[in-house]
C-alpha cells in the first residue's frame, strides 16, 4: 500500500476524489464487516491510500443506522439519525456542505402541553427549571470525574422533573437515568448548534460512500484470526485477507452474531458487554395541510392524560409531519406494544389537542422497531454507569488483525455519526500503520 498522506486524516476526506475501485474478494488486503458510516469512511480511506478492501454487508442496501426514505410519506424521511449535533464542529458537516445538501439548524418554537391543553408561560418555566437543574447536576457530577449513575444525582420529585429526565436523558442516549453514565454523557461534545438535513442524513451517507463497492445482503458469519491473516466466512465463501475492520453495532458483537475464533480476549469482551445498545424510536404522523397551525420546525413537548411523556418535532422543513420520539424504558414499552399501539399514542396527543375531528385529517404513519433491527439491535451504545472508559478498549486492535469501529468507539462522538465517521479514519490509520 503506498502511504496515506497527513492531509486525508486533517481533512476527513472532504476534498478527495471519490475512492478507486476496491479490489474484488478473490484480491483483497482488508475486510470490512459493516457498511454504515464507518465502514464507508474506512474503506474509502483504505482504498484511497492504495489497499484493496472488501466491504461486506448484511443489509440489502448501505448505511446502516441511517436510512432515509421518501415513499412512505412523499418526502425524505429519516428512520434513524438525522442531526448534525453540536454542527459548528461535527465534521461531517463540511461534508454534507460538499455533497450540496440543505442544512437548517433546529431552532422551533416550543409549545409545552399537558392533559390535553397547551400550558401557559408559567408552566412552561416550571419544565424549563426542571431541565436546568437535571442539566446542571449531570454536569456538576461529570465535571468532578464521577463515573455514576445520573439516577444517583438527579431523583425526580415532580411530573416536570419526570418529563425533563424523560427528554433529557431517556430520548437523547436511550437509556433512563438508572443507566445513564454521567461521565459517558461528559465526554461528548455539545455546543448547542443542532441542525438538520432537508434531504436526510442517511442520504448524505449513501451519497457519501455511492461509489464504494460492497457486497450488499453478505453478512459475515465467522472471523478467524491468527498471526498468518484473517479469514471471514460469509455464506457466499470465505474471504482470506490480512486484517478485518469490524464496525459492526455492540448489539450485535454481544448477541454472537459474528463468531470470532479464537474467541476475543477479556478485555474486549468487557467492553463490548459494558456498552449495550440504548432504544431511541420515531412515531411519525402524516396530516393533511392546515391540520397544525404552527411554524415548521416547532417542537410539542409535554404529557397527555395518561401521563405518557411526548416530544413531537412538528412540520419540519414546511412538511405535515409530526414526528415523535421515544426512547428508553417508554421506547422500549411502545415497541413491544406494537405499531398499532404506538400510532395511537402519537395520534391521542393529536385528539387530546386538537378534538377527534383531527382523525380525519390522518394521512398515514410509521414506527421504527430498531430494537427488533436484526441488524442492530438497538439504536446506539449506552456505557453502563462505571464503564465510560470501555470506549477507547471497544477502539482497539486485537492481535494487529482485528480493528473496531463505529459510533460507540469515539467517546467525544459516541451515540453519533460522527463518531462513526472518525473512528472509521482511525482503524484505516490504524490498519495502514501497521500493514502498510
Amino acid at each position: 500500500m503506498t502511504p496515506l498522506s497527513r492531509r486525508v486524516f486533517l481533512t476527513g476526506l472532504t476534498t478527495l476524489p471519490l475512492a478507486p475501485a476496491i479490489a474484488s474478494a478473490a484480491e483483497t488486503d482488508v475486510v470490512v464487516i459493516g457498511a454504515g458510516m464507518a465502514g464507508l469512511t474506512a474503506a474509502r480511506a483504505l482504498a484511497a491510500a492504495g489497499a484493496r478492501v472488501t466491504v461486506l454487508e448484511a443489509r440489502n442496501r448501505i448505511g446502516g443506522r441511517a436510512f432515509t426514505e421518501s415513499e412512505t410519506f412523499g418526502v425524505p424521511f429519516d428512520h434513524g439519525c438525522a442531526w448534525l449535533h453540536s454542527a459548528d464542529q461535527n465534521p461531517l458537516t463540511p461534508i454534507a456542505r460538499e455533497l450540496g445538501l440543505t442544512t437548517a439548524p433546529d431552532d422551533g418554537d416550543v409549545l409545552v402541553y399537558r392533559g390535553g391543553r397547551l400550558q401557559d408561560e408559567n408552566q412552561s418555566e416550571a419544565l424549563e427549571d426542571a431541565f436546568a437543574r437535571l442539566n446542571q447536576n449531570l454536569d456538576e457530577a461529570g465535571e468532578s470525574g464521577r463515573d455514576v449513575a445520573a439516577a444517583t444525582v438527579f431523583q425526580p420529585r415532580s411530573d416536570w422533573d419526570r418529563l425533563a429526565a424523560t427528554l433529557a436523558v431517556s430520548v437523547s442516549y436511550g437509556v433512563d437515568l438508572e443507566g445513564l453514565s454521567v461521565a459517558d454523557r461528559y465526554a461528548q461534545i455539545g455546543t448547542g448548534e443542532e441542525w438538520l438535513v432537508r434531504e436526510g442524513l442517511g442520504r448524505m451517507v449513501n451519497l457519501y460512500g455511492r461509489r464504494v463497492p460492497v457486497e450488499l445482503s453478505t453478512p459475515a458469519r465467522s472471523v478467524r484470526w491468527d498471526a498468518r491473516g484473517v479469514s471471514v466466512e460469509t455464506a457466499r465463501g470465505n474471504l482470506e485477507a490480512k486484517a478485518a475492520l469490524v464496525s459492526v453495532s455492540t448489539g450485535i458483537l454481544a448477541a454472537g452474531t459474528i463468531r470470532f475464533t479464537p474467541t476475543l480476549p477479556a478485555r474486549k469482551r468487557d467492553a463490548i458487554a459494558a456498552l449495550p445498545m440504548g432504544l431511541l424510536n420515531k412515531v411519525a404522523l402524516q396530516y393533511r395541510a392546515g391540520t397544525f397551525e404552527v411554524a415548521p420546525g416547532s417542537w410539542l413537548i409535554g404529557l397527555d392524560r395518561a401521563g405518557r411523556p411526548g416530544d413531537f418535532l412538528v412540520r419540519p422543513f414546511g412538511t405535515e409531519l409530526m414526528i415523535g420520539f421515544v426512547g428508553g424504558r417508554f421506547g422500549q414499552e411502545l415497541e413491544a406494544a406494537g405499531e398499532a399501539d404506538a400510532l395511537d399514542y402519537g395520534r391521542q396527543v393529536v385528539r387530546e389537542l386538537l378534538g377527534n375531528a383531527a382523525d380525519r385529517r390522518f394521512v398515514t404513519g410509521l414506527v421504527t422497531e430498531w430494537g427488533q433491527d436484526s441488524w442492530t439491535r438497538g439504536s446506539y451504545s449506552a456505557a453502563l454507569p462505571g464503564q465510560a472508559k470501555m470506549r477507547r478498549v471497544l477502539a482497539e486492535p486485537v492481535g494487529d488483525r482485528l480493528y473496531f469501529a463505529g459510533e460507540a468507539c469515539v467517546p467525544e462522538w459516541a451515540t453519533q455519526l460522527a463518531g462513526a465517521h472518525l473512528s472509521g479514519l482511525e482503524a484505516a490509520r490504524q490498519i495502514i500503520a501497521t500493514h502498510g
